[in-house]
């Protein structure tokens, strides 16, 4: 369970770090 909740947040952040990139460039 727990690490289904960090494997989630991660793949988020991941997601959300990807769509950063490459709206700002």
């Amino acid at each position: 369970m727990y690490f289904l909740k960090v494997s989630i947040i991660t793949v988020r952040w991941y997601f959300k770090s990807l769509f950063w990139f490459f709206w700002c460039t």
